[in-house]
C-alpha cells in the first residue's frame, strides 16, 4: 500500500503542527511568568525583598524572550489573563480568612 501525500498538504500539516507546539509553549511561558510576577508581589508584601527581586527578574526574562521574537502583544494577552486569574484566587482566599 503506497500512499502519496501532496507536497502542499505536507507543508500545511508541518506549519499547523509547528504553530500548535509554539502556542502551547507560549501558553506555558505566560502562565509561568504570571505566576512569578504574582509570587514577586506576594514576597514584597512579606518583605522578602531579595526573593521578590529574583522572581521578578525571572518573569521579566521570559517576557523579554517574546519581545525579542516580536510576539510580545500575543504573549501579553495570555500573560495578563493568567496573572489576573491568579490574583483573584489569592484575594479570594484572603477575604475568607
Amino acid at each position: 500500500m503506497n500512499i502519496r501525500i501532496s507536497p502542499l498538504a505536507y507543508g500545511l500539516f508541518v506549519c499547523i503542527f509547528c504553530a500548535c507546539i509554539s502556542c502551547n509553549s507560549m501558553s506555558k511561558d505566560a502562565r509561568k511568568a504570571a505566576k512569578l510576577t504574582n509570587e514577586s508581589i506576594r514576597q514584597m508584601h512579606e518583605l522578602k525583598l531579595d526573593e521578590a527581586e529574583k522572581s521578578f527578574k525571572k518573569a521579566q526574562k521570559i517576557i523579554q524572550k517574546y519581545n525579542e521574537k516580536g510576539e510580545l502583544e500575543v504573549f501579553l494577552l495570555e500573560y495578563r489573563q493568567y496573572r489576573d486569574k491568579e490574583r483573584w484566587k489569592v484575594s479570594g482566599k484572603d477575604k475568607k480568612h
